[in-house]
C-alpha cells in the first residue's frame, strides 16, 4: 500500500500507511463528518521491539486543535496496539507519529476512534 492512508483505515492488518522516513514527524487526519464523542483511540504499529511516539490531537473546526494522548516520549512496547482513553468531542482527530532515535517511523497498520 505505500504510503496510501487508506491502509489505515480499511480494517485489514495486513495493509499499512507506511509514513515517510525522512526524520520528520508525519500525520494522518480522520473526518468523522460531524461532531462525535471520542472516548477511545487504538494505535496499530509494526514497533514490536520499541515503543512507538505519537501524539493524538482533535478538532471541532480543523484549525484549533486539542491533545488527547500525548506520546511523545513513550518507551513502552504495546502489542497489539496502543490504546489511550479520553473524553473529548471533536469532528477531526489527528495523528502524528514522530521518529525513534534510531531515525525509523512506525508503520500504522490501523488507526481506530471509538465513541461511546
Amino acid at each position: 500500500m505505500g504510503h496510501s492512508l487508506i491502509g489505515a483505515f480499511d480494517g485489514n492488518s495486513l495493509s499499512k500507511w507506511s509514513p515517510k522516513a525522512d526524520g520528520t514527524e508525519q500525520h494522518l487526519v480522520v473526518d468523522l463528518g460531524s461532531v462525535q464523542k471520542i472516548k477511545r483511540c487504538e494505535t496499530f504499529t509494526d514497533f514490536v521491539d520499541k515503543g512507538a511516539q505519537y501524539k493524538i490531537e482533535y478538532s471541532a473546526d480543523n484549525v484549533k486543535w486539542s491533545v488527547f494522548a500525548d506520546k511523545t516520549n513513550n518507551a513502552k512496547i504495546s502489542i497489539p496496539c496502543f490504546a489511550d482513553e479520553g473524553n473529548a468531542k471533536a469532528r477531526w482527530v489527528r495523528l502524528t507519529v514522530l521518529p525513534a532515535k534510531d531515525k525509523t517511523i512506525a508503520n500504522i497498520y490501523e488507526f481506530k476512534v471509538y465513541g461511546d
